[in-house]
């Protein structure tokens, strides 16, 4: 079992610790943790101050610092090679993973105001990049916690995802909202979290994972956030807010508008249909609430499908991929949600499934999936993570 924070033994760093560049042997090290996350239902809400239930996963980035006195960052990664820069002098730049651990500590270096005099760290991951499951923001987060335990403090968790937002925008070039590091770093083990993404205010939402199964199936479909209309779809969502402020000046974004301010509002095209997923959304997002709470399969799979269509139809963000998957799971017959997860365009699907039927479900949908689409897609049976963490690693 992992650490939910303290020492931990080397045993789930062990790949990290063998990564880890030669340092001063009198110097401690310590473990970083991070968790993925799937977002259950309010896709493309968060930049637009409305409601997300997110939970962490199982998967996750790893990893062992050791803190330095040149200030100098080195860090090297499993399967993606290394970085060193110079804290306060980190050249910044978008695309590539080093994007995101240069803007994680050119953001968090003057917040320590002097702490962070550098550090080696040594990542791996089980998180399939570019899949929707946040593998940036977990990178990020354990980049963030490798700076802490190396300066010896601490940040509040809710700050903290507030600087890594800033780091993801600086480092992929995407105007991001604060979902995925709100949920990576501020969320409650085993819970998902009901965000509130416009006030910050974060509720845990008991997860039945005694009954059901989170299953991440993968299209192999990578897309690239700047690249894939992400910030259009973003200004369409500014764009509608000013039109619909024009009518109801207490509008400060979409969050705050309803279905009948909606209808009575006549918006161009797109705008009406990115505004009306949004609206949408939000309110079911908190059907999902009460859905969860009661253990309601049927009603969260109903939510979970009006949720895609709405994703496909009105925000534009799905592909054929996925909607082949989402369509598959509902032909399995054993009452499991689905839905695209992530910014879209690609990536995965979350499927929330009978635990006795997931063997079964996810053979069936492969199948499918390999005669039409020429490949097996990759399926991950979840279960609910913790916040990120560091701490002391006992050798």
């Amino acid at each position: 079992m992992e650490p939910g924070a303290g020492v931990a033994p080397v045993g789930p760093f062990a790949g990290a610790l063998a990564l880890l560049p030669p340092g001063d042997p009198a110097a401690p090290l310590a473990w970083v943790r991070a968790h993925g996350r799937v977002n259950l239902i309010g896709e493309h809400t968060d930049y637009a101050g409305g409601f997300v239930i997110p939970i962490t996963i199982s998967r996750a980035v790893r990893g062992v610092v050791r803190a330095r006195a040149d200030g100098r960052v080195r860090i090297v990664s499993e399967g993606y090679g290394s970085d060193a820069f110079v804290v306060g002098d980190s050249e910044l730049h978008t695309g590539g993973w080093t994007a995101y651990p240069r803007a994680v500590v050119h953001v968090l270096a003057p917040r320590l105001q002097g702490l962070l005099t550098g550090f080696d760290l040594a990542l791996t991951s089980d998180l399939p990049a570019d899949a929707g499951l946040s593998s940036s923001a977990a990178v990020e987060a354990a980049v963030a916690h490798a700076a802490l335990a190396a300066a010896a403090t601490d940040l509040e968790a809710r700050e903290l995802a507030e600087l890594c937002r800033t780091a993801e925008q600086l480092g992929s070039g995407v105007a991001c909202g604060i979902m995925d590091q709100s949920v990576i770093l501020r969320s409650v083990a085993g819970a998902a979290m009901l965000l509130d993404c416009r006030s910050g205010h974060a509720t845990a939402v008991p997860f039945p994972s005694d009954v059901w199964s989170i299953v991440a199936i993968d299209t192999r479909k990578r897309r690239t956030l700047a690249s894939s209309a992400y910030n259009d779809r973003r200004q369409a969502t500014e764009d509608a807010t000013t039109e619909l402020r024009a009518r109801y000046p207490a509008v400060v974004d979409l969050s705050d508008v309803t279905p009948a301010m909606l209808a009575e509002t006549p918006l161009p095209s797109p705008l009406d249909r990115r505004a009306r997923h949004v609206v949408g959304e939000n309110e079911r997002v908190m059907r999902m609430v009460v859905a969860l709470l009661e253990a309601d399969l049927e009603g969260v799979a109903r939510l979970m499908a009006a949720s895609h269509a709405s994703l496909r139809d009105d925000y534009e963000v799905s592909c054929p991929e996925l909607d082949a998957l989402v369509a598959y799971a509902a032909g399995t017959g054993v009452g499991a949600g689905s839905r695209l997860t992530g910014a879209g365009f690609g990536g995965c699907t979350v499927n929330l499934v009978p635990r006795p039927a997931v063997t079964g479900f996810v053979t069936e949908i492969q199948q499918r999936y390999l005669a039409r689409f020429g490949l097996v897609p990759p399926a991950y049976e979840l279960t609910p993570g913790a916040p990120a963490a560091h701490g002391p690693l006992a050798l």
